[in-house]
């Protein structure tokens, strides 16, 4: 009983000794700082490794559009013709215009024909969809961002033609870069098993 005391009352004094430092010892010295292998031997070669880079700002990937949604808007009849402007930046930076602009003005006319024009000077014209026989009639709707054009060409009272020419503000990178044209519908080439539509241009545009 005596020797079971005993034990329990020096593991009690001596287990604090080993976290608490006794009156009369003196501190342990800190281990010195380690000394990089570039620090101790300057000029040497530097190990076998890699170098990894990531680039923060100029990504390939395509960028999420910041700019609200908004309602698309109806395409409204034109008599005569409609004009949309685009002012298109001649530089980006990490996407953001940081230059001047080049203003863009495109007319569409009811008649089928299309004018395009910059403040540059520069300027070209379509005169319209031609290869069937007769008098196409042709149509105009519009709104901010879109125009479209319909011809509908009518032999005696056969339909053998609906195409339409559809001319969009293109984006690129979030801003505006010129104008997309799409052409689509049907022709019924009657005899033929091909043709050939075409658009007119005043000049080749640059």
């Amino acid at each position: 009983m005596r020797t079971g005391m005993r034990l329990l009352f020096l593991l009690l004094f001596v287990q604090p000794s080993l976290f608490i430092p006794l009156p009369g010892n003196p501190p342990q010295e800190p281990n010195p700082p380690l000394t990089t292998a570039i620090q101790a031997n300057p000029g040497q070669p530097l190990p076998p490794g890699s170098v990894s880079y990531r680039n923060t700002w100029n990504q390939t990937q395509l960028q999420q559009c910041t700019n609200p949604q908004l309602p698309r808007e109806p395409l409204s009849p034109r008599a005569s013709n409609w004009t949309i402007v685009v002012n298109i930046p001649t530089l980006l930076l990490m996407g953001k215009p940081s230059s001047s602009f080049i203003k863009h003005t495109y007319t569409f006319y009811a008649n089928g024909t299309f004018l395009a024009s910059d403040d540059r000077g520069n300027s070209f014209s379509i005169n319209g969809l031609v290869g069937l026989p007769g008098t196409a009639v042709t149509t105009l709707r519009g709104n901010s961002t879109l125009a479209l054009q319909n011809y509908l060409w009518v032999l005696g009272r056969q339909t053998i033609a609906n195409v339409s020419v559809s001319y969009s503000v293109r984006k690129q990178y979030c801003q505006p870069a010129g104008l997309e044209i799409a052409i689509s519908g049907q022709v019924d080439w009657m005899l033929a098993k091909a043709g050939l539509l075409s658009m007119r241009f005043s000049k080749p545009p640059t």
